[in-house]
């Protein structure tokens, strides 16, 4: 046996040992695969048989059997170590399971992108391969729906207290019967296929007074609320909040089927529930909300509700009834609210929101209707107060960050944009 590492353009390898009759096994495969007996491994460093391997490439027999692939100890060891060969122009190599989904790409054509969402169904509707994913996979770790979070030094915010599987013993034992299997999969496990291990979120139900200590001391973190979460954790771990936060709050709604009252069970990766009487299947649910801006030459329409904190003012907002439209609830909801009448109506973004539940923020802008004088006849039951402000008043707003007597949405919610993409507009 000698070290070598075999090279291919563009690539990174991995330094292996191998066999005489390996590397025969590499050279006549590079041969057949690229059509010539000039075809052969570029090599770093060749063991001493190199002049038998010159022999054969020129037709003489090599003087090494020619051994199988599922025989050979070293390929078969380093297979099992998810290593695998591919050829390249006149070259064999043995590459890294990220070289290897590279390759596959460049072949079949599909971006990183592509492939890391085909992987992601593939744990979603196999429960085997979702199973093994949660072996080695990372924890978000909520406790009755409270994510934990902790301090990130580098960005001076603060991020989701994420633990490993090998570090999820502790905090298995301090839930009470708590499964691995009882994790959701995120779907930001498709942004790190294949370096990264699958990203899961686990949520512990509320116990007694000494439970959340207890496992805030064991995770080194503190339990936050859902709504000062969304304000305070870093931009990163935004998308793995809300979506851990939606889906386990679903499978904490949906026990029972609602068409025959049986058991409902989570598939492995809890992308849907099966009734166990029926088989039902029912899938997570999004409510769709329209926040609309409502714009009138050089001045928009904010209004507040009672709930908001105290100065806050934003843009109208209301859920889509059954059967309506995205034009018609815009319409409808800032004619219930303000009694104004809009045209115009186009679409700009949209936002997962999960207050109070799991909805879908579709942000629009509305222009007033020409023949109206922008009176306000406000609903006193939706809208504690409404009013115009200008351009320039938005951009001082926006600007001094809520110093003054009102102030504005942050952005991490739609209606900031919508205000700010408006007000900055050139």
């Amino acid at each position: 046996m000698m070290a070598a590492t075999l090279l291919t353009p563009n690539q990174q390898l991995l330094p292996m040992r191998m066999c005489a009759s390996c590397y025969h096994f590499c050279l006549t495969t590079a041969r057949q695969l690229n059509g010539g007996p000039k075809s052969r491994c570029a090599l770093e460093t060749w063991p001493r048989g190199m002049s038998h391997f010159e022999k054969q490439s020129r037709g003489i027999r090599h003087r090494f059997p020619l051994l199988p692939l599922q025989k050979c100890p070293v390929i078969r060891r380093e297979r099992t170590s998810a290593v695998e060969t591919e050829a390249f122009g006149s070259c064999m190599a043995f590459l890294s399971p990220k070289s290897v989904v590279a390759a596959r790409q460049q072949r079949s054509g599909i971006s990183q992108y592509v492939a890391g969402m085909r992987h992601l169904e593939k744990l979603k509707e196999d429960d085997k391969l979702c199973e093994d994913a949660m072996e080695t996979g990372q924890y978000a770790i909520f406790y009755d729906l409270k994510a934990l979070v902790r301090m990130d030094e580098e960005s001076s915010r603060m991020s989701l207290a994420w633990r490993n599987a090998s570090e999820i013993d502790e905090i298995l034992a301090l839930s009470g019967g708590l499964k691995l299997s009882h994790a959701v999969l995120l779907n930001s496990t498709s942004r790190g296929f294949p370096d990264q291990p699958a990203k899961f979120a686990l949520n512990l139900a509320k116990g007694d007074e000494t439970s959340q200590q207890s496992l805030e001391s064991a995770m080194g973190a503190q339990v936050l609320g859902i709504r000062r979460a969304l304000f305070g954790v870093r931009r990163t771990d935004i998308e793995d909040l809300l979506q851990a936060y939606a889906i386990l709050q679903w499978h904490s709604l949906q026990g029972f089927c609602s068409k025959c009252g049986g058991v409902n069970e989570k598939n492995m990766a809890g992308n849907r529930r099966v009734c166990s009487k029926c088989s039902e299947v029912h899938y997570p649910t999004m409510k769709p909300i329209v926040i609309t801006l409502v714009v009138d030459e050089d001045r928009c329409l904010v209004a507040r509700q009672p709930q908001f904190p105290e100065g806050m003012y934003s843009a109208l907002a209301g859920f889509c009834d059954m059967g309506e439209t995205l034009e018609a609830a815009v319409k409808r909801e800032v004619a219930e609210e303000v009694g104004l009448e809009i045209d115009n109506i186009t679409y700009s973004s949209s936002q997962h929101w999960p207050f109070p539940s799991s909805g879908l923020m579709l942000g629009c802008y509305g222009n007033l209707k020409g023949d109206s004088d922008g009176e306000l006849s406000i609903d006193k039951n939706e809208l504690e107060d409404a009013r115009w402000i200008s351009r320039d008043e938005v951009q001082n707003i926006l600007e001094s960050r809520g110093q003054g007597s009102i102030w504005l949405p942050p952005k991490q919610a739609i209606a900031h944009h919508l205000l700010r993409n408006w007000a900055f507009r050139s």
